[in-house]
């Protein structure tokens, strides 16, 4: 993190023990420890946004701190009108693979997403994505990664129209809630080719 942003952080540490020192729960509470929840905060929140894609909220859960990042996330938080954040499957999950959501916007190349991970979140990413070196397989995982974006930026969720064998035919977008029709078949063949090469 640069040295401008840790000091905009205890900055921000500072002011929030000023306004809240006549609260008996803050007590003892030291700027450092002030500095340390809000890089908690920071590093596992989700943002929660309303039908018209605002911001409202900022969330902090339990299972959601568990998540660690990847390129190509196999889960994603769902937002259930303003108050309220699930985690669902965007793909088939094998048994015993970690479950990983995104940090951040992932249909960039390797080195946009590299810097990402460590400008705002603090580490080199080293996903199965970002280990390969593979043009055929990257190019793979953007068509998927296309696949799973709304316009918006939120991640589409299978939802399913009712109908056996259709999961990914309908899919809702965690962040604006529209929902959209696609194709399932050309998904599935995507991440059957995607598999197949692993």
């Amino acid at each position: 993190m640069s040295e401008g942003k840790l000091e905009r952080m205890r900055e921000i540490a500072r002011y929030t023990l000023d306004l809240m020192k006549s609260e008996p729960f803050v007590g003892s509470l030291t700027e450092e420890d002030a500095f340390k929840v809000l890089a908690v905060i920071k590093c596992n929140s989700f943002g929660l946004w309303n039908r018209g894609c605002r911001y409202v909220a900022c969330v902090l859960t339990y299972i959601g701190s568990f998540f660690n990042h990847s390129c190509f996330p196999n889960v994603s938080r769902f937002t259930h009108g303003e108050d309220h954040i699930s985690f669902r499957a965007l793909v088939p999950i094998k048994a015993g693979s970690e479950v990983c959501i995104s940090y951040f916007d992932v249909s960039g190349t390797k080195e946009e997403r590299l810097q990402t991970s460590l400008e705002f979140y603090y580490f080199g990413c080293e996903c199965v994505r970002c280990k390969t070196d593979d043009g055929t397989e990257e190019e793979l995982y953007r068509k998927i990664i296309a696949e799973m974006v709304c316009k918006c930026g939120g991640c589409l969720v299978p939802v399913g129209d009712g109908n056996p064998g259709s999961l990914y035919a309908v899919r809702q977008c965690g962040r604006c809630w529209s929902h959209k029709r696609k194709n399932s078949r050309k998904f599935e063949d995507l991440l059957a080719q995607l598999y197949e090469n692993q």
